[in-house]
């Protein structure tokens, strides 16, 4: 009996270490992990960072690469909103004729003649211009039909005007008083428009603003009486 025992005694044990044996190498064991939770946590954190750090990057590279646009400032408009007489565009005045004689050393005499004739041109040509507008604008000759007269047959003056582009920026360098005189059946009659050109930051503005514009009777003394104010 006690060597039966002692075999049965051997025989379970030798079961047990088979049994044990046996779940340390079941890879689908409750007690044997592969990788650790916190192994895990860490290697998938890092790669949802990467994730979502690269679309991040390559939006600011593209960003980065694109060109920058400056848009360009428009026209100006005055301060009191002034009615246009006719369109035009930005330009400077042509000084080549002079800026050559003040480059060849002059008396300061002859400095400020020549400054003088700069000015006397530029008021000539302006002149000449500004009564071509005037004489060309539709909305004066509303304006001249109208007051009862006929724009076919009405005669363009310009009775005053100084120009210099030697001003500040945001300051008439042109100012001009235009008439056109026409018979009525009241008799004669004067539209009277006074116009000016701006100086901006961006250049000389060549578009002709209308600050004020009347129609009345035209006296022998080169008055106007009984001024009404008229919108061109």
């Amino acid at each position: 009996m006690t060597y039966t025992k002692r075999v049965l005694g051997c025989l379970v044990l030798v079961f047990a270490c088979v049994a044990l044996t046996a779940c340390s190498l079941n890879p689908f064991s409750p007690g044997r992990a592969t990788t650790s939770p916190s192994s895990a946590a860490t290697k998938g954190s890092a790669a949802s960072a990467s994730t979502s750090q690269s679309p991040t990057t390559t939006g600011k590279q593209t960003a980065s690469a694109a060109p920058a646009h400056t848009k360009l400032a428009p026209s100006p408009a005055p301060a009191t909103f002034d009615a246009l007489l006719a369109p035009g565009s930005w330009g400077y005045h042509s000084r080549s004729k002079y800026e050559t004689k003040r480059s060849s050393g002059v008396t300061h005499a002859l400095h400020v003649n020549m400054e003088q004739d700069e000015v006397d041109d530029l008021t000539a040509e302006q002149s000449c211009r500004l009564r071509k507008i005037f004489r060309d604008s539709k909305k004066v000759h509303r304006a001249i039909d109208a007051a009862g007269g006929d724009s076919s047959d009405a005669t363009y003056t310009v009775i005053a005007i100084s120009a210099s582009d030697d001003v500040g920026i945001d300051t008439p360098w042109v100012s001009a008083t235009l008439r056109a005189g026409f018979a009525t059946s009241d008799g004669q009659k004067t539209l009277e428009v006074q116009v000016y050109r701006q100086k901006t930051r961006f250049g000389l503005d060549n578009r002709p603003f209308v600050s004020g514009a009347f129609v009345g009777y035209a006296l022998s003394d080169g008055s106007i009486h009984n001024p009404v104010r008229v919108r061109l």
